[in-house]
Parts: structure tokens; C-alpha cells; sequence
């Protein structure tokens, strides 16, 4: 089938001419400046593209927080960066379990302790009377001085019946840290009385009682009232403390044991990033971190200079010219003898700033050739007719010549007949002569 095509490629008359070609390339320039303006690489376009980000450096900022937190403010966590949290305050609920959760229960001690007071009251509820005189009372072990009031007393020292002695403090005490001594103490025809610790009331028309102490008649004329004496009227209580060691407590007081409960959870570092741009874009910056995802591109280039000429250079025609075998990007200059008017081989010198060529060019124009004829011919002509005219000159001569020969050969005919003639004759005079004899 290829040879086929090939066949009608022959008979029709169609070829095909790849013209070859010389390449020549200057060495590149210089790169220019980057810019931002994109550059496309070409033949003669060397381009270097470089990439250039934006760097910044990374402040974090945050705080160690546990899972349990709401940390939706913050966009990062680093669990590289964990410490232990603190405890919890203690609590009486145990806590549920959870990862690394550290969870510690421990016996503590709830206090209930009296409610302070400031007056101590000695009241007699029976019909006899009773005497009270030395009275000291020592706090912590520190005697305090305290004002007397008397109601329904005789002599200031005996308390009839709905009659009672009044100590006032002065301040508030705690009845439990407040230690009585009487030195004098006489029940006449009574066998008890009542002591009270009381408050004024808030308007301080009256007296509230927080405790109280039912004194029998003692065997002896001195008392001394202790804390653990006294008993309490209703809760009478200040708001219970919580204690981790078992405190000294007194009498009046009520300790109970509780156990409670605390937990910490591992904290890690959450934060948020504040990127600190530094202006403009680079390659690279020393110290500071790349945001690959804002860059610009730079470029820069060199150029070169391309000669291309054709392996043959041949005119065929009046208007080609030696610019039609060849192309150059920069300047040239052509040296050459040649004459377009007159077919053959000439030189051509191709110069330019980084190469010279050389190349032999050929003239075959059929004008010329057909001049050239003509001219052979016209010379062909003028030199035949030249040697016709030689010749005929020639045969001119040989004319003239032979007409000159005729003319001494006609007049040696007649010299030779007159000789003839002549020697007739004389044959004739010679035998008549002879004859004479």
C-alpha cells in the first residue's frame, strides 16, 4: 500500500522539500531584576521564577484548661504542653470517673460551735433568797472585768423570788472559753436557782436566752461553773466550719465526722494564634514562619540572540535577496561580491556581534542564462559573419587571382600559339630550306 502512494506521489509531480538549516545562539545576558510582571520562557527567554511568601512569627496565647471546660473559644491545643491541675475545693458528692481524672476522698470534721453571748444570769425562782458575792470570771484563763445589774435584790446582795444578778461582759464571749468562780454562794431556804448566758435582742428591749444551767444547792459555800455545766436552749449555733484535722472543740460544741471528696484533671495548653506579619513577600526569612498559602510570584529572565541561515543559498530569482535565507535577532552585516545579474558561485560573509558565517551563494537565474545565450549567440552571429567576410574576401582574392592566372594562362595560350605558329613556321622555312639543298 506504501508503494502504491508513493506511486502517485511520483506521477503527479508532487515532493516534498525539508529545507535544512544552521542555528546559531548567542551566550544569554545577564539576568534582569525580579518583578511581579509574569514572563512566558521562550527560545530566546530564559525565565527564573521565584516563589516568595509571607512570613510571620506565631504568638501563642492561652491557658492550661482541662476537657471539661468550654474551650470553643480557643482553636488550638498543644498535648505536648500538659500539667496537673489543681484540686477541686472538697465536696460531699463523689465525683463520676474520667480519663486521668485524680480523685482523693479524706475524713474532715463539721463544727457546729456555740453562738458567742455576753450576759450571764443567776435567777431565783423560789420563794427564799440567795446570796452571791466574789464573783470572777476568767476567759481562756484570763480574768475579765464585767458590769453587775440587780433586779428585785435587797442589801445589793440578796435576789428574792423572780429576782436575778446580771453579768454583763461587756463583749461577746464564747461560753465554751468562759470559766466562773463564786466565792461566796448562799442559798437561804431555796434548793436551786437557774443561770442563763443570753444576748440583748436586736432592739434591746429584752434578753434572749442561749443557754442554761440549773444550779442544786452545793454542800459548800463556793462554786465554780464550768463549760460543760451549761445546756443549750434550741440551735443556738454558729453556721457550722468544716475542718480538716480534728480541732480542739468544747463541751458545746458539736463535731461531726464527714467524709468528703476532690479531683483534678490533667490541663493542657489551649490557645489561639496571633500571626505578627512582617510586611512584604520573601524567599526566605530567618527566624520567622512561611504561610505557604500567601505568596507571590517573582520573575526574571536573560535573553540571547538567534542567527538561523539555510544550508544552501541559492537565487532562482530577481527579487530574492540574501535576507530570504536567513533571520537574525540581532544586528548583522553582510560582506559579498555577489552580481544577481550574472549566474555562478559567489562568497557571503554574515557578521554579527557573537558569530561570522560564511557561505557560498549560487546564482541560477534563467534569465540569465537565457542573456548569456543571446549573448553567445550574438557573438556566434558577428563571428560568423566575420569570417563570411573573411572569407568572401578570401574568394575575392582567389577571384582575382584566377582571374589573373586566366588572363596568363590565355595570354601564354597565345604566346604559346604564336609560338606554335612561329615554330610551324620555322619547321616549314627549315624543310623548304632543306628541301633547297
Amino acid at each position: 500500500m506504501k508503494k502504491i502512494v508513493l506511486g502517485l506521489f511520483i506521477l503527479f509531480g508532487i515532493t516534498f522539500n525539508v529545507e535544512a538549516k544552521q542555528i546559531f545562539y548567542s551566550a544569554y545576558s545577564d539576568f534582569s531584576e525580579y518583578s511581579l510582571n509574569k514572563i512566558e520562557s521562550s527560545e530566546l527567554i530564559n525565565v527564573e521564577v521565584e516563589r516568595r511568601y509571607r512570613w510571620y512569627k506565631e504568638n501563642k496565647i492561652g491557658e492550661y484548661r482541662t476537657f471539661l471546660s468550654d474551650n470553643s473559644s480557643f482553636d488550638y491545643v498543644d498535648f505536648n504542653d500538659e500539667r496537673n491541675s489543681s484540686f477541686s475545693p472538697w465536696q460531699e458528692e463523689e465525683p463520676n470517673t474520667a480519663e486521668n481524672r485524680v480523685i482523693e476522698e479524706k475524713v474532715f470534721y463539721q463544727v457546729k460551735t456555740p453562738k458567742p453571748i455576753q450576759y450571764i444570769s443567776f435567777i431565783n425562782t423560789l420563794d427564799g433568797k440567795l446570796s452571791l458575792k466574789d464573783i470572777e470570771v476568767y476567759y481562756m484563763d484570763d480574768k475579765i472585768d464585767f458590769d453587775i445589774s440587780l433586779y428585785n435584790t435587797s442589801d445589793n446582795v440578796s435576789v428574792n423570788k423572780d429576782g436575778c444578778i446580771t453579768l454583763d461582759l461587756k463583749k461577746y464571749y464564747n461560753l465554751e472559753d468562759i470559766f466562773i468562780k463564786i466565792g461566796d454562794i448562799n442559798f437561804d431556804n431555796i434548793w436551786a436557782i437557774t443561770a442563763s448566758a443570753s444576748v440583748l435582742s436586736d432592739d434591746g428591749t429584752y434578753k434572749i436566752n442561749y443557754f442554761t444551767y440549773f444550779i442544786e444547792k452545793p454542800l459548800e459555800s463556793y462554786l465554780e461553773i464550768n463549760p460543760k455545766d451549761w445546756s443549750m436552749l434550741g440551735d443556738r449555733y454558729n453556721e457550722e466550719q468544716i475542718y480538716e484535722t480534728l480541732p480542739n472543740y468544747g463541751s458545746l460544741s458539736v463535731v461531726t465526722p464527714i467524709k468528703l471528696y476532690r479531683y483534678k484533671d490533667p490541663e493542657y495548653y489551649f490557645y489561639n494564634v496571633k500571626k505578627d506579619y512582617v510586611d512584604g513577600y520573601f524567599a526566605n526569612y530567618d527566624g520567622l514562619i512561611k504561610d505557604e498559602n500567601d505568596y507571590q510570584d517573582y520573575y526574571r529572565y536573560q535573553i540571547r540572540d538567534k542567527f538561523e541561515i539555510s544550508d544552501d543559498i541559492i537565487i532562482t530569482d530577481y527579487n530574492q535577496t540574501l535576507s530570504n535565507y536567513f533571520t537574525s535577532t540581532a544586528d548583522y552585516q553582510i560582506n559579498t561580491n555577489l552580481d544577481i545579474n550574472k549566474n555562478g558561485i559567489y562568497e557571503a560573509e554574515f557578521v554579527t556581534y557573537f558569530n561570522t558565517i560564511k557561505k557560498p551563494v549560487h546564482v541560477s537565474i534563467v534569465e540569465n542564462a537565457l542573456k548569456e545565450q543571446q549573448n553567445d549567440n550574438n557573438t556566434q552571429n558577428s563571428d560568423l559573419k566575420e569570417e563570411n567576410n573573411n572569407l568572401k574576401n578570401q574568394l575575392d582574392l582567389v577571384i582575382l587571382e584566377n582571374q589573373k592566372l586566366n588572363n596568363n594562362i590565355n595570354s601564354l595560350i597565345v604566346e604559346n600559339d604564336k609560338l606554335k605558329q612561329e615554330l610551324s613556321q620555322f619547321n616549314k622555312d627549315y624543310l623548304n630550306l632543306v628541301n633547297q639543298y
